[in-house]
């Protein structure tokens, strides 16, 4: 039985990292302001929880990519949740209480990029102007709305 078990283990990814658990990818992700974030909604995939970028790449605004360990990557749940965030001017605002900043005008005009990375095991969907920024982590790029207006 012990034996049996091991080898369930071992097909599943347990126990030898998250990398092996493959994430089935949502059907669709939507994006809506709300004051002081966004509120995001994810239908389907197979994550117990998410992790979220953007960037706004025509301005090489890149510090919350969630591209590498560096960046900011924001955490949902399975079906999505609130990420507090400030939208800031584009003139450099500054975030209140320690918040992050998405510049408005790259927000609100479709300009960003944005990635979805499941919280644990492998995968990665990318969606908006530049999914090209993204081609390091071999992300399916998809046709989510980048904006919520």
């Amino acid at each position: 039985m012990s034996v049996l078990l091991g080898a369930l283990l071992a097909c599943s990814g347990a126990g030898s990292g998250n990398a092996g658990i493959v994430v089935d990818a949502p059907s669709n992700v939507e994006l809506n302001d709300e004051d002081g974030g966004l509120e995001v909604s994810i239908t389907g995939g197979s994550a117990p929880g998410w992790r979220i970028g953007g960037v706004w790449t025509a301005q090489s605004l890149t510090d919350e990519g969630c591209l590498n360990e560096g960046d900011v990557c924001h955490t949902l749940g399975a079906t999505g949740g609130f990420v507090d965030i400030d939208l800031c001017s584009d003139s450099g605002d500054v975030p209140t209480d320690g918040k992050s900043c998405i510049p408005t005008d790259g927000y609100r005009l479709g300009q960003m990029t944005f990635v979805l990375r499941p919280s644990i095991g492998s995968g990665c969907w990318v969606w908006g102007t530049e999914p090209a920024y993204y081609d390091a982590l071999d992300c399916t790029t998809t046709s989510w709305a980048n904006d919520s207006y």
